[in-house]
């Protein structure tokens, strides 16, 4: 019989209160998984965010957190197919300005200092927009 863990043995206890339902996990989420992604169409540039992994579920959790439930995939590259261990990857992305604007503020206060400084960037970009 295999030991699976509870929640309080494994996490400490100021870290219990974290659930997978709240928009600091998601924050966190984008931190190790996620992009901003400054595009550019014709002259035109925008930020654009994704995130894509190979836990569909997790990736789904992340979109109904965020608002925008919206999952691309299952994607498989060449490298996948001659690599039986590899598994197809999922994406979630939007570039609305006005979801990209309420996400970044959301996460803003949770992000390290690298990816506060380009969400930063992006923010400052759609207010010129």
């Amino acid at each position: 019989m295999r030991w699976i863990p509870n929640t309080t043995d494994v996490l400490p206890k100021n870290q219990i209160s974290m659930r997978a339902n709240s928009i600091e996990w998601a924050a966190g989420i984008f931190e190790g998984e996620g992009s901003i992604v400054f595009c550019n169409t014709k002259g035109y540039i925008f930020p654009r965010l994704s995130v894509k992994m190979c836990d569909e579920d997790v990736l789904c959790k992340f979109g109904e957190i965020v608002g925008v439930p919206k999952i691309s995939g299952p994607y498989m590259t060449t490298q996948m197919k001659s690599n039986k261990h590899w598994r197809p990857a999922y994406e979630w992305r939007t570039a609305k300005r006005v979801e990209v604007a309420r996400i970044l503020s959301l996460f803003l206060p949770y992000l390290g200092n690298r990816r506060a400084y380009k969400a930063l960037n992006a923010l400052d970009l759609i207010d010129r927009i």
